[in-house]
């Protein structure tokens, strides 16, 4: 019933039938330190905003849960380092987030004299009140959050693609019990580009010369019976560089 456009400082509320602009928030309402938003999203009734002194930003600073009709806040939460944008994903009741940065971040702060401190988390935070359901230090490697609402599982992972940021993990994916934390299986060592495409109890990886498929649950190979030999081989798909 709402297009909901981000701008610079500004979050336009967008009318779909005509394209005017019924409402905005400014960002200095909800972050008297921020100059832009850069990032949005919706879940439910909950509009996830986040806002930083820099736009252009793989992550933001500051988090702030609305009410995305009336744009009430609900609550805001600061960042360590910060919030990846590719790390954030909601369940209806459910933030998910990463504040981390990248060893690549960390050594460019390193060089401009600044070192910061603190281990990496991954978060759960009730929507609707911003307070903390479960949280974690541990492996908080990824650059990448997908929920799938179906099963209850959050997965962590990279996104490692050629026209995504070169700082983007290349490496390991784990798979959490959302309402708990509990880790349902951890791969390490399992390289992969992405983002992944989560499908019903299967995810796939992603790259420009095509992908393989998963065990959403155990993070098992997907096999599949090949029609023509009739034999059973790994469920994986090719294609050539481009959109589709």
């Amino acid at each position: 019933d709402t297009v909901y456009v981000m701008h610079e400082g500004l979050i336009h509320l967008l009318d779909p039938a005509t394209g005017k602009t019924v409402k905005t928030f400014n960002v200095t309402d909800y972050d008297p330190q921020g100059t832009f938003w850069t990032f949005l999203a919706v879940s439910g009734e909950h509009l996830i905003a986040g806002s930083s002194v820099e736009n252009y930003m793989t992550g933001s600073r500051t988090l702030t849960i609305m009410d995305r009709k009336t744009g009430q806040e609900k609550w805001s939460r600061s960042a360590t380092y910060h919030f990846r944008h590719n790390a954030i994903a909601a369940s209806d009741t459910t933030l998910f987030c990463l504040d981390r940065m990248t060893p690549r971040q960390l050594y460019v702060y390193k060089r401009l004299g600044v070192e910061p401190t603190g281990p990496s988390h991954l978060y759960a935070l009730s929507l609707d009140t911003g307070k903390e359901i479960w949280s974690t230090e541990e492996n908080v490697l990824g650059t990448w959050l997908g929920y799938s609402s179906r099963h209850d599982i959050l997965i962590q992972a990279g996104s490692s693609a050629r026209d995504r940021a070169s700082d983007e993990s290349r490496t390991g994916v784990t798979a959490y019990r959302g309402k708990t934390g509990e880790v349902v299986w951890q791969n390490l060592k399992l390289s992969h580009t992405g983002p992944l495409l989560l499908h019903d109890d299967v995810f796939f990886t992603n790259g420009g010369a095509g992908g393989r498929a998963f065990d959403l649950l155990t993070g098992a190979i997907k096999k599949t019976v090949n029609p023509l030999t009739g034999k059973l081989q790994n469920l994986a798909f090719a294609r050539n560089y481009g959109c589709s």
